[in-house]
């Protein structure tokens, strides 16, 4: 399977596979691993999946996954990996989810058949809600529409050197007590990793 465009918006996105999927190595790859290893998900959504990484990652531990993102290109660059695994990779945008479909609205749309027991919304939050000005609390409505049991994302603070650069607007609740008590409407528990700081980077993970 070759990928019908010859390169796309995330095509240097560096999200390499050469890393064992059973063997994480980054603060992210611990953080997210020992929550699928813990929670033992049946189905995983990957929202923003790129070239597909963590939706391996997740498969490797035993869950069926289903992985979307907006451009064509990460979507068939992960399909070209597929061979001997049974991962789904369709395109759609987190902001454009498929609605009912067909006569009567019979088809389900987005939020019924990607409904899983966890959703992973990694490097996704700070283009929806500071590029998209999409708002914080509709993201994380729309993240737990996907998930029964949590949502493991990664959230970037507004220090980050690559939100620095935009310029952008902050809303008021971009911070992790909003957002804590945005998915505390879903979910009874909330974990979160050690603070990345290298390089002018700082993000961190929560579940």
């Amino acid at each position: 399977y070759q990928p019908k465009q010859l390169n796309g918006d995330w095509d240097d996105y560096d999200q390499t596979h050469k890393t064992e999927y059973n063997k994480p190595a980054t603060i992210k790859q611990k953080f997210v691993y020992d929550i699928l290893k813990s929670e033992q998900p049946k189905r995983v959504a990957d929202l923003a999946t790129n070239k597909g990484y963590y939706a391996f990652m997740a498969e490797s531990l035993g869950a069926k996954v289903i992985g979307f993102d907006y451009e064509e290109f990460s979507v068939d660059t992960a399909r070209n990996l597929l061979m001997g695994h049974s991962i789904s990779f369709c395109q759609m945008n987190f902001l454009t989810p498929t609605p009912n479909k067909g006569w009567g609205l019979i088809l389900p749309n987005a939020f019924q058949r990607f409904y899983s027991d966890i959703a992973m919304a990694l490097g996704l939050i700070h283009h929806i809600c500071l590029v998209q000005r999409f708002p914080v609390k509709l993201f994380c409505d729309s993240c737990a529409k996907y998930a029964s049991k949590g949502v493991i994302l990664e959230f970037v603070y507004p220090e980050d050197v690559h939100v620095k650069k935009w310029n952008a607007q902050i809303p008021e609740d971009y911070n992790k007590k909003s957002i804590s008590i945005y998915f505390s409407n879903y979910y009874n528990k909330f974990l979160e990793s050690e603070i990345i700081i290298n390089d002018g980077i700082k993000r961190q993970f929560f579940y």
